[in-house]
Parts: structure tokens; C-alpha cells; sequence
């Protein structure tokens, strides 16, 4: 079963996302990760799913709608991570723009960077995770996962769905071509775009 984070189901979701190593700028905390759980289940914050076997969670998936305006709220909430950040930031600035220059690889879409993954707008929403436990693996739930997810971003008025995803995440990759999304690749990182 397929349903939204409740407040009784954050628990069990948090320890699956710190299982699978959620990160959010690089940073990967028990007390961040609860921290954006909580804030899923308050209105208007992030769109997280979770895939139910009985009591046992076997899938999350979280989207950030407008997530450049949602982090900066998120760290004046919680100053010392945003310090954490800006120290960690200023160390990657540099191999970000080297990155980003090499241009897209000829295996990509140049259109999945049609929108900009900054891009701050009530109409854009970023995918944070989406992770399928081992023993569930291989049966359609991911895809199940997007398209719930897709319908709850719909009605919150996103058109268009951005998604970074690792070079060496076949898994991931082959998630979203079979769910149609558009993919990009700049060096060791694909991007994936959605529109709604």
C-alpha cells in the first residue's frame, strides 16, 4: 500500500531513509533526517510517500516542492546545520563549476537541463530520494511510488519534476526511462526532468 507520511509512520520512515544514507547537501544526520520527515506531515511541506507491507516500510519517496525556498526556511529553522552547510559549500563551489562546464555527455538529452536545478518556483518540485528495500526490489514498486507521487504534485500545481541520479545507479536509471523522464548526463551525475 502506498500512502503519505503520517505522523504515525515518521519513525519507521526516518530510520529507512537513514538506512539508505539520505543526505541533504552532502550531510547525513539522524536529527536532519527526522527533521524533514516532520515536515512532511505538516501542510505544504514535502510531498513523502512510503510503500507499506503491514507495518513494515518497504519504499519511500520524497519530492521538495520549490525546494530552494523550503531549504532556506529549513535552515533559519535549524541554524547550526545551515553552518554545517556553508562550511561544506565553500570547500565544493569550485568543482561545481568545473563540473558544469564539461557540458552534457553525447549518451544524454540536453532538455533534461531545460530547467535549472536552483530553479525556485511553487511549480517546480526536486526529488530528494526515492529507495526500494532489497527484499522488494524488481516488482514495480518505484514506479508505483512515481506516479502516486506525480499525482499529489499535480494537485499541488508542480508541472515539471527534476531528479538527480548517480552514473553508476542503473537501478535509479532505469526507474526513469521506464517512467519517462527526460535524462542529461554532466560528468559522474545524470539529471532527470518530468513534466507533468
Amino acid at each position: 500500500m502506498i500512502e503519505l507520511l503520517s505522523p504515525s509512520t515518521v519513525d519507521a520512515t526516518a530510520r529507512v531513509l537513514t538506512d539508505h544514507g539520505f543526505s541533504v547537501f552532502g550531510i547525513s544526520t539522524t536529527a536532519l533526517t527526522r527533521s524533514v520527515c516532520d515536515d512532511a506531515v505538516r501542510e505544504n511541506g514535502p510531498v513523502a510517500l512510503i510503500a507499506r507491507v503491514g507495518d513494515e516500510v518497504r519504499g519511500v519517496a520524497v519530492a521538495i516542492v520549490d525546494a530552494p525556498r523550503y531549504w532556506k526556511k529549513f535552515m533559519f529553522r535549524h541554524p547550526l546545520f545551515a553552518c554545517r552547510v556553508l562550511g561544506k559549500r565553500n570547500k565544493s563551489s569550485r568543482n561545481d563549476a568545473e563540473r558544469l562546464a564539461a557540458g552534457v555527455d553525447a549518451e544524454g538529452d540536453a532538455a533534461a537541463f531545460a530547467v535549472n536545478w536552483n530553479e525556485s518556483s511553487p511549480h517546480v518540485a526536486r526529488v530528494s530520494l526515492i529507495v526500494v528495500s532489497s527484499s522488494s526490489r524488481g516488482c514495480g514498486l518505484g514506479a508505483e511510488m512515481y506516479e502516486a507521487m506525480f499525482d499529489h504534485l499535480r494537485a499541488r500545481g508542480v508541472v515539471t519534476v527534476l531528479a538527480r541520479i548517480g552514473a553508476a545507479n542503473t537501478a535509479s536509471l532505469q526507474l526513469h526511462r521506464k517512467t519517462g523522464w527526460t535524462l542529461g548526463r554532466r560528468g559522474a551525475r545524470w539529471q532527470a526532468l518530468k513534466e507533468l
